[in-house]
C-alpha cells in the first residue's frame, strides 16, 4: 500500500471520492460471488438454493435476476442480508446479432 499524505483540497476530494466507492454495498450478484469465494463455494454449491446449473449460471451471469424465492433461501442458508439481495441490479442480455447489452 502506497500511502500519501493529503496536502491540498484537490487530493482530499479525490480521496474522499475513492472512500466514498469503497464504502458502497455491493449489488446482489457482487456480494453473492463475494461470499462464495471466502468460503471456497463453487456453483454447484448454489444448486440445492437457487436451482439447476443453468439457472445458477444465469443468476451469476446477470441473465437472470434472483427471484423472491431465491433470495429468501440465499439469506437464510448463508446469512447475507436480505436487504442487499433485494437491491436492483442490471441484467445482461443479447440482442440479435448476439452483442452483450446491459439492461
Amino acid at each position: 500500500m502506497n500511502i500519501k499524505i493529503i496536502k491540498t483540497r484537490k487530493a482530499y476530494e479525490i480521496a474522499l471520492k475513492r472512500l466514498d466507492s469503497l464504502m458502497e454495498e455491493p449489488d446482489p450478484i457482487d456480494a453473492l460471488k463475494f461470499y462464495m469465494s471466502q468460503n471456497g463455494l463453487t456453483n454447484k454449491d448454489l444448486e440445492d438454493v437457487i436451482g439447476n446449473k443453468g439457472r445458477v449460471s444465469d443468476v451469476l451471469n446477470r441473465k437472470r435476476e434472483l427471484s423472491k424465492a431465491m433470495i429468501r433461501a440465499i439469506a437464510k442458508k448463508f446469512s447475507i442480508p436480505m436487504e442487499i439481495l433485494m437491491k436492483e441490479y442490471p441484467l445482461v442480455s443479447r440482442n440479435h446479432h448476439g452483442k452483450k447489452l446491459i439492461v
